[in-house]
């Protein structure tokens, strides 16, 4: 058989995805898990193609890793790492310019331009997504200002919503301003149901130094206050931009 190549790749990864369907629980990364059940297809983590559109992968065999036992760093005087929280660790990202906390027993996972946390490498409860869109001069904003944050949280929740259509609503209520790494993140929020279940997705995002920087919170509706309480909440204050460096644990 030849050689996929490059243009048909895009094109098939370009094709939009069925809506997600109930399911049992199963042994995949692609499925999202939600007390002992699991939705399918509910992998959110959004990723731009070479052409510059929006997507939403299942992840396919993306491989996570555990998350490694707390080691010594070397100090460095010019961006020392600071200790993490009890029962976290840290996370740097050089190539994307940040590092934040993630929950001690969590996994991560590399995807295109994105980095993907969560508290199983198999069906996962929680999951927190931190993406440094790439190639910014092919991405489609439908005319909004690129150096406008909004404009990245539009971009996601319309990603999402394609991708889920029906099943996809946008809450109304909360919060739309958020402060945290020294930087002002627009905030949007959606719900995605299935059956009797629904999703919740929270959306920040920002721009640093002229590139976008975009967080995804996801948890089931029921439990998301508590997982932010927990989590979600103690991984954003942790957020910090990095002068910058390959990715890996601090």
């Amino acid at each position: 058989m030849p050689a996929e190549k490059p243009a048909e790749r895009d094109a098939r990864a370009l094709q939009p995805a069925p809506p997600p369907t109930p399911s049992g629980p199963r042994r995949s990364r692609g499925a999202f898990a939600i007390g002992c059940a699991a939705l399918v297809g509910l992998s959110l983590l959004l990723l731009l193609t070479d052409a510059g559109h929006a997507v939403v992968a299942s992840a396919g065999t993306a491989e996570r890793r555990a998350t490694p036992a707390p080691r010594a760093t070397k100090p460095s005087t010019a961006t020392p790492t600071p200790a993490p929280r009890s029962g976290f660790l840290t996370y740097a990202d050089q190539s994307g310019g940040y590092r934040i906390q993630y929950p001690l027993g969590w996994v991560y996972s590399h995807i295109g331009p994105a980095t993907e946390f969560a508290d199983s490498g198999d069906a996962p409860s929680y999951e927190v997504q931190v993406l440094v869109p790439a190639n910014l001069d092919t991405v489609d904003l439908g005319g909004a200002d690129p150096s406008d944050a909004a404009s990245w949280t539009n971009y996601a929740l319309t990603a999402l919503a394609h991708r889920y259509r029906n099943e996809f609503a946008v809450m109304q209520s909360g919060p739309t301003v958020a402060t945290f790494g020294r930087a002002t993140w627009r905030v949007g929020a959606a719900r995605i149901a299935s059956g009797t279940s629904s999703i919740r997705v929270d959306v920040y995002a920002t721009v640093h130094t002229d590139k976008p920087y975009i967080i995804s919170l996801l948890t089931a509706d029921t439990s998301f206050s508590s997982a932010d309480a927990r989590y979600f909440a103690p991984m954003l204050r942790s957020f910090e931009f990095l002068p910058g460096a390959t990715a890996g644990p601090a």
